[in-house]
């Protein structure tokens, strides 16, 4: 799932995770992302933090405190201030990447999460429809 109120920067993240072979569900602010994770639990979050209305991190809040998604990663992609940031680590965040993001970057990060086995939760293998990041198709500027 990607959270972001900027619609292109929104579509940005989900063609590049798309592209990688995911499946993604985009929401453009906390309320609607919240509304998605609870009727299909996503794999991973993906959210900026400053939205308007539910910002990202009452989402995060609120996705660790209901068990049905208390266990999904949660990674904020975003270019808020230190305070947010700190405060979105201390709601359950479990890592957050500044704005802007290579492709490549944002792909390993992904990766981290959902492209260990869910099974076994031990982290020791790749998702077999997970492509690995080739760092060489992104320019040195990324």
């Amino acid at each position: 799932m990607v959270v972001d109120d900027n619609a292109s920067f929104c579509e940005f993240v989900a063609l590049v995770l798309k592209q990688s072979g995911m499946e993604v569900v985009a929401a453009s602010d906390g309320a609607s992302a919240l509304a998605a994770a609870f009727t299909r639990v996503p794999d991973l979050v993906v959210t900026d933090l400053e939205m308007p209305g539910t910002n990202g991190v009452e989402m995060i809040r609120t996705l660790r405190g209901d068990t049905r998604t208390a266990h999904v990663p949660i990674v904020a992609l975003t270019g808020a201030s230190t305070d947010v940031v700190q405060a979105a680590r201390d709601a359950g965040c479990n890592q957050v990447v500044t704005k802007p993001c290579s492709p490549w970057r944002l792909l390993q990060t992904v990766n981290r999460y959902v492209g260990r086995r869910k099974e076994d939760r031990t982290g020791d293998r790749l998702h077999q429809n997970l492509a690995t990041p080739d760092r060489r198709n992104y320019s040195r500027r990324n």
